[in-house]
């Protein structure tokens, strides 16, 4: 494989070979053009009326910029974007080095899918870390000149967009956020956003940002207040005192358990215990 490379102070960049279709098939979908980026701040592209041609973004380190029609987002390791033909975009380094692969394809069959993809009204899939490896592996390896290097490059395409669009079907923003709703109910005992953030496959800025947009809280502020209710079952009970029930909440100590219920409730736990047995009675 011959490597077109050159560097600034933007980063550093590098060009692969493709295969260069032969002519002899008109159904196989082709990579036109790809390769790898490591690059900073300084570096950006910006295509106000797009390409004629679809562009795939792999993540493999740090943190970049994209932004598909109007609507911009941090990409980070293990997330693939997606930018359809014809659409404005703009792609940009941050302060975080971002190391990338990239490639320009073509072909009926991968335009479609780019379409529905999109359609879920997203473009930046996070598919692991251990994924894009084998994908870029996969992408950016020696390449033929063959109908079968062809045929095979096409097939890994298709691939790639049936995956993606896979992922948006499922990761449509009402279904992952019922399915969010659930994990916390669930997984109530202890919160990690880590783990949330791994089980959902999104970045955690991603994560975060759907989850207030469809619930109106973080997830964190969810989950804290859905153990802050099902503490107050436990106070009107009566057979536990305040600090066995803070500690079965997860608290260290009673004072910070008080002070986040009084901030939901109104009153400290001991004041709701009274305030309810003078209720029932």
């Amino acid at each position: 494989m011959r490597d077109f490379s050159r560097s600034g102070d933007f980063g550093e960049v590098r060009f692969f070979d493709v295969c260069i279709p032969s002519g002899k098939l008109r159904s196989t979908d082709r990579i036109c053009m790809a390769g790898w980026h490591k690059v900073n701040g300084l570096y950006r592209q910006e295509r106000k009326t797009g390409l004629p041609f679809g562009i795939l973004l792999f993540t493999v380190g740090g943190t970049g910029s994209v932004c598909v029609d109007g609507k911009k987002t941090s990409v980070h390791a293990g997330e693939i974007a997606l930018i359809p033909s014809g659409k404005a975009h703009s792609y940009m380094g941050t302060d975080d080095t971002w190391e990338f692969y990239w490639l320009h394809y073509l072909g009926d069959h991968a335009a479609l899918c780019a379409e529905d993809i999109t359609a879920q009204n997203d473009f930046v899939f996070n598919v692991g870390e251990k994924t894009v490896r084998m994908l870029t592996a996969e992408l950016f390896g020696a390449k033929k000149q063959s109908i079968e290097q062809e045929i095979a490059d096409s097939e890994s395409l298709q691939n790639l967009m049936l995956l993606l669009l896979k992922r948006a079907r499922i990761a449509s923003p009402d279904a992952v956020t019922e399915e969010m709703l659930r994990f916390l109910e669930k997984d109530a005992e202890d919160f990690s956003l880590d783990i949330f953030s791994e089980h959902f496959h999104y970045s955690k800025e991603h994560m975060i940002r759907l989850f207030h947009k469809n619930v109106g809280l973080s997830p964190y502020r969810y989950w804290l207040r859905g153990r802050l209710k099902r503490s107050c079952e436990e106070l009107k009970s009566g057979d536990q005192t305040v600090e066995q029930i803070a500690a079965r909440c997860g608290y260290r100590s009673v004072s910070a358990y008080s002070k986040q219920f009084k901030r939901l409730f109104g009153m400290s736990p001991s004041e709701y215990r009274v305030f309810f047995r003078q209720v029932q009675k």
